[in-house]
C-alpha cells in the first residue's frame, strides 16, 4: 500500500468533494486530474451536452451557473427564444446566428448548444486563471464535436477559444488579427 503525500492526498480529497453524481469519469487520468466530466441534459428535451469543469480554477470555473443551464434550454428550443431575445422579432431572426461570443464562458453551455445548432463561429473565453480551465474547455468542445460528428477541420473554423477580461479589448482585436 502506497502513502499518499499531503499535496496528492489534498487533492484527492478535493477531487472527491468536487465531483458529483452526474460526473461521467470514474478513471482519474493523470495529465487532466482537476477536471471533470459532466452531462447536462436539457429538461425539455433528449439533447444532452457533456461539459468539463476544472475545479482548481479560482471564482466559478468549478460549477455551473443555474443562468447558464436557463440560457442553454432557451437556445434550444425555438419556442423559448422569444423570451430570451425578448426585444427582438424572433420570426425575421435567422437561426442559428452566424457569429456568437461569450463572456465569461465557465462551462461553456450555450456556447456549446450554438455550436450544436450550427452557428458558424463560436468565440468562447474566459479570464485566464490557470491552463486547466481552457483544457476543460477544449475538453467539452472536442468531446461535443466528436458527437455531433463536426470534423476537426471544421471545428477549427468555427470555434475560438480565448482568455479575456472584462474591460480589456486588446485581447479580442488579437483575435481578430489572427482569423
Amino acid at each position: 500500500m502506497s502513502s499518499l503525500s499531503d499535496e496528492q492526498y489534498q487533492n484527492k480529497f478535493i477531487h472527491s468533494l468536487f465531483n458529483s453524481g452526474d460526473n461521467l469519469n470514474d478513471e482519474e487520468d493523470d495529465d487532466n486530474n482537476h477536471i471533470s466530466q459532466h452531462e447536462w441534459i436539457c429538461p425539455e428535451t433528449t439533447s444532452s451536452i457533456i461539459y468539463h469543469l476544472a475545479f482548481l480554477a479560482p471564482g466559478h470555473g468549478d460549477s455551473v451557473w443555474n443562468s447558464s443551464e436557463c440560457i442553454a434550454q432557451h437556445l434550444l428550443l425555438p419556442e423559448c427564444r422569444t423570451t430570451l431575445f425578448n426585444n427582438l422579432n424572433t420570426h425575421d431572426m435567422n437561426w442559428p446566428p452566424r457569429f456568437c461570443i461569450e463572456f465569461g464562458a465557465g462551462a461553456a453551455l450555450p456556447s456549446l448548444v450554438l455550436l450544436k445548432e450550427g452557428a458558424e463561429k463560436v468565440v468562447i473565453t474566459d479570464r485566464f486563471v490557470n491552463d486547466e480551465t481552457f483544457d476543460a474547455l477544449r475538453m467539452s468542445v472536442d468531446m461535443n464535436a466528436n458527437v455531433w460528428d463536426v470534423s476537426k477541420e471544421e471545428l477549427r473554423d468555427r470555434v475560438v477559444i480565448m482568455p479575456h477580461t472584462w474591460g480589456r479589448c486588446r485581447e479580442i482585436d488579437s483575435c481578430h488579427q489572427q482569423q
